[in-house]
Formats: C-alpha cells, structure tokens, sequence
C-alpha cells in the first residue's frame, strides 16, 4: 500500500482530497459504485473530449443508486497507480480523457488492491451546458 487510497472528497488524507477542502464544484456529485457499473458512456468529440453518460443497464448499480442521469459528464474517476512496489488509488480529473482510458481507470479498481469499489464524480447534465 501506497501513500494514499481515496475513499471520498470528505475523508481527510490519506483517503480523501490531498489539497483544497474537499468541496465538490457546483454541479458535481460523487458517488461509490460496485461493479459492474451499468453505465453505457459515449466519448465526447473536439473540443468537449471526455466522456457523458448515455444510459443506464436496467437494475444495475448505477440506476439503482438513483443519482446518475443520461447526459451527466464525468469528470473524476479513482484509479490505482503503481509507484515501484507500492500501489496507490488516487481521484483522478477525467474530463479530457478518451474513452478506452476511463475504461482502463475503471477496471484498474480491482480487488487485487483492495478496492471494493469505484468512486465517480459527475458533472450533471445542467451544470454541463450552464
């Protein structure tokens, strides 16, 4: 284990944000999901990039949890990063990344590093076109 596995933006550090005061922007949310997700994304094109929700797999987790809506952007994603021997979960800014990197972010929360789960944070659709 690393220096740091985050857990949430309101966990103080080692599991939480290293900097700022762990408030979220207006119009993000953060959620913890199992997987399998159940969430279908489409990348974004130039100049947005990133990727939006463009459903939900009927009963799966993420339309379970109620929160996530069809045109949500993500914007952060938690992801495990190896340093030498030692392995660390960080939140990470997804906004600009491609598709099969959100995926390779996702899948890296594995339970070979104790992760449980997936933490995501979303941009709702309304802050998105504000």
């Amino acid at each position: 284990f690393g220096d740091g596995f985050y857990v949430s933006h309101t966990s103080p550090p080692p599991y939480g944000p290293t900097s700022g005061d762990g408030t979220l922007p207006e119009g993000v949310y953060e959620l913890s999901l199992q997987k399998p997700l159940g969430i279908n994304f489409e990348e974004n094109g130039y100049p947005k990039r990133g990727v939006t929700v463009i459903g939900l797999v009927s009963g799966g987790n993420a339309e379970r949890s109620g929160k996530i809506s069809v045109g949500d952007d993500l914007v952060g994603v938690t992801a495990v990063r190896i340093k030498g021997a030692k392995y660390e979960r960080q939140m990470f800014d997804c906004s600009k990344w491609t598709f099969d990197t959100v995926v390779d972010a996702i899948q890296s929360n594995d339970e070979k590093f104790q992760c449980a789960d997936v933490v995501l944070q979303f941009k709702t659709a309304e802050a998105s076109t504000e």
